[in-house]
C-alpha cells in the first residue's frame, strides 16, 4: 500500500537521480581502464556502472524521511551496508553532532554484523565528545566458517524454504521504479575507477544539508 516518490506528489524527477559511468583510474593493484575500454563495449555507450538516489517512502511512519541509496562497479571499496542516521535534537554539543551523528550501522559485507555508534562526553569539565562504536561482528564472533551467501540459498531451495527469497509481486514493483528511474534519467557522469562516484552524487546530498557517510 505504499508508494515510493520524492514529494508529496510521490513522483521522482531527474533532480532526485545521478548515474554515473566509469573513466580511467587505478586501484593499489594498478591501472584501471574506462568502461567504454572494456572488450565489447562501444566508444559511445550511455550504460551507467553507477546510481544513486533520493526517495521517500509515502506512509505515516516515514513521511519526510529521505532515503539516500548509492551503488555502483569499480568504486573505492566493495562494500554493502544501511547506515540509520537518527535526527540531531540535542543543542548539548551540537557541533560534535553535526561531525559525528548517532546512527546504526548494518553490514552486510563484508564484515557481516551490526554497530550503534553514538556521541560520548569525554571525562572532566570540557565540553568534548567523541564518537564511540558498540559493534557485533558475525564472523568475529562465530568465526570464519560459517556458511557463504549462496551456499545458504542453495540449501533452502533444496529444502523447498522461501523465506530467504524474494517475492514475484515485489520484484515487479521493483522493476517498475526502475523503469520510471531510467525514463526520466540524464546522461552519465563520469567518475574515476578507484573514486567513490561522480561529484554529481555528492551534491544530491548537498543540496539538502548532508553528506555520505
Amino acid at each position: 500500500g505504499s508508494v515510493v516518490g520524492t514529494t508529496d506528489a510521490q513522483v521522482i524527477t531527474a533532480k532526485d537521480i545521478v548515474l554515473g559511468q566509469y573513466s580511467n583510474g587505478k586501484f593499489a593493484s594498478g591501472p584501471i581502464k574506462a568502461y567504454v575500454d572494456e572488450k565489447d563495449v562501444k566508444k559511445d555507450s550511455q550504460t551507467e556502472t553507477f546510481a544513486a538516489l533520493r526517495l521517500f517512502v509515502d506512509t505515516k511512519r516515514w513521511k519526510g524521511v529521505p532515503f539516500y541509496l548509492r551503488t555502483g562497479k569499480r568504486m573505492q571499496k566493495r562494500t554493502a551496508e544501511i547506515k540509520i542516521v537518527f535526527k540531531q535534537e540535542s543543542t548539548f554539543f551540537p557541533d560534535a553532532e553535526k561531525e559525528h551523528p548517532n546512527m546504526i550501522v548494518i553490514r552486510i559485507q563484508p564484515d557481516e554484523g551490526i554497530a550503534l555508534q553514538f556521541n560520548a562526553k569525554e571525562p572532566g569539565n570540557g565540553l568534548v565528545v567523541e564518537p564511540v562504536l558498540m559493534d557485533f561482528c558475525h564472523p568475529c564472533h562465530f568465526g570464519p566458517n560459517s556458511p557463504e551467501a549462496y551456499e545458504a540459498l542453495l540449501e533452502q531451495v533444496m529444502q523447498g524454504e522461501r523465506t530467504l527469497f524474494t517475492r514475484w509481486d515485489w520484484l515487479e514493483e521493483s522493476w517498475k521504479a526502475i523503469d520510471q528511474v531510467r525514463k526520466i534519467a540524464g546522461k552519465p557522469a563520469f567518475y574515476a575507477a578507484g573514486s567513490m562516484g561522480p561529484s554529481e552524487a555528492d551534491a544530491l546530498l548537498t543540496k539538502d544539508g548532508r553528506k555520505w557517510l
